[in-house]
């Protein structure tokens, strides 16, 4: 059995493994913890466990906001990372559906997400789920 769940505070390990792999690095696990929790707090924000037979298999964080430019509200998937083992085994096609599924009983029309250009299996799992590249996402560290 499986489930969508939102993310509680005694999920942090579970969460600081999966953005450590994510972003193949080690935070601090201490400011991880305080910006875990203040993510947590965080209105505009919904932090989400994907369990399988009651174990965590995945992590996402989805911003929700209205936009300008889109006229319209959106949800931005911020973070979304699957245990390896569960990679294959269909656990992120189902956790982004009720990902767009949450999205969509909260009123957003559009699921926005920018991922790096150095994750290309990333890339092929979102167009393979119907998503498409219409923009460019640039940063600058300041």
């Amino acid at each position: 059995m499986s489930e969508t769940r939102k993310a509680v505070i005694e999920d942090m390990p579970f969460v600081y493994e999966r953005m450590c792999d994510l972003e193949q690095t080690i935070f601090d696990r201490e400011r991880f913890a305080v910006l875990f929790e203040a993510q947590l707090d965080d209105k505009t924000m919904e932090s989400l466990i994907y369990e399988v037979d009651g174990v965590p298999a995945a992590y996402a964080a989805i911003r929700y906001g209205t936009y300008l430019h889109h006229c319209a509200k959106t949800a931005e998937l911020i973070e979304l990372d699957v245990v390896e083992p569960m990679r294959k085994e269909g656990v992120g096609t189902k956790f982004l559906k009720d990902i767009e599924m949450l999205a969509r009983q909260k009123g957003c029309v559009e699921l926005a997400l920018a991922t790096n250009q150095k994750r290309k299996k990333a890339h092929r799992f979102y167009e393979k789920r119907g998503m498409k590249q219409t923009h460019f996402t640039y940063t600058k560290n300041i």
